[in-house]
């Protein structure tokens, strides 16, 4: 069932004349670089900064999960899609992630596979 809530908004443009009359009092080039930065150059890399915060895991997240899935593809070979069928279930049916079931097969997997 999805819930409506209607966002009422209203935009005040007193922000932006302040912000357009503390410009026009700067004088030099250096006091107008300083605001600029200050105003808009500033709060842009703290946004930029934290959607790194964000993205940066997610990124590694999936580079492990892909790690672990060619690790099961070399150990297991052709039966490697036996072991990835059961850790689709793993969360339901282990309460593990399905990167955790491949990791530990990986583990185990590697333990048994004879050298050469």
């Amino acid at each position: 069932m999805a819930i409506n809530i209607p966002i009422l908004t209203s935009f005040s443009g007193k922000g932006v004349a302040d912000a357009q009359r503390e410009f026009k009092s700067l004088t030099t080039t250096t006091q107008k670089a300083g605001f600029i930065l200050q105003k808009a150059l500033l709060p842009a890399a703290a946004a930029i900064g934290t959607i790194t915060q964000v993205i940066m895991p997610a990124i590694k997240a999936a580079s492990d999960f892909e790690e672990a899935t060619s690790k099961v593809n070399v150990i297991f070979g052709r039966t490697s899609k036996t072991i990835k069928a059961f850790a689709e279930n793993a969360a339901r049916d282990l309460g593990q992630s399905k990167q955790a079931v491949l990791d530990a097969a990986g583990t185990f997997g590697a333990f048994g596979k004879l050298p050469g």
